[in-house]
């Protein structure tokens, strides 16, 4: 039987792939796992597996480093193999700029702490690190956009990561609008 695959996520966020290991009846329980990467940071020993680094997106910003060193624990062991170094992992903010940069995505997105000046509109708020989702529908102008900048500050958890992205509305030449993501594996 080949090693185990474990995936790390963030404490709090192991319920979909916990679920989806239970759909296949046990099939999968030999083969995957799933842990938070928190409760690795303290463990004595390490079993050989394939370790995939996940949903860097959730881990606070404080906990950061600690995830960065355990990647270089566990790849220090010398028995495993590490999928998805933290260290080359752009987030949504840096992913959706560069993307831009390179000419690929024809809309930007902006740190709500940011100079706001050279926003196309309509444009949306939505929060870094979740998956929640926009938290404003497409706002149409500059007075919209502060209007709900200052009410989502009010949320303290939110206010230090507010992204402000501008919508590319057209549809594609069938007439059906499309949202992409991306995921390595």
């Amino acid at each position: 039987m080949p090693p185990p695959v474990v995936v790390l996520v963030n404490v709090g966020f192991d319920e979909p792939l916990r679920n989806l290991i239970r759909r296949w009846d046990g099939i999968l329980s030999p083969y995957l796992s799933v842990a938070s990467y928190q409760s690795w940071l303290t463990r004595r020993s390490v079993p050989a597996a394939t370790y995939v680094f996940s949903e860097f997106e959730r881990v606070p910003p404080g906990d950061r480093a600690d995830v960065i060193a355990l990647w270089d624990a566990l790849r220090a062991s010398g028995s495993v193999h590490l999928v998805n170094d933290p260290r080359r992992v752009q987030l949504r903010y840096e992913l959706l700029r560069s993307l831009f940069e390179q000419g690929i995505n024809d809309f930007n997105v902006y740190r709500a702490d940011e100079d706001l000046s050279a926003i196309r509109f309509p444009a949306f708020v939505r929060c870094e690190h979740d998956h929640g989702g926009p938290r404003t529908g497409l706002l149409n102008t500059r007075r919209e956009l502060e209007t709900a900048l200052t009410r989502l500050r009010e949320h303290r958890a939110w206010r230090a990561q507010l992204l402000v992205t501008e919508c590319s509305v057209e549809p594609g030449e069938d007439g059906l609008f499309r949202k992409y993501g991306a995921l390595l594996v």
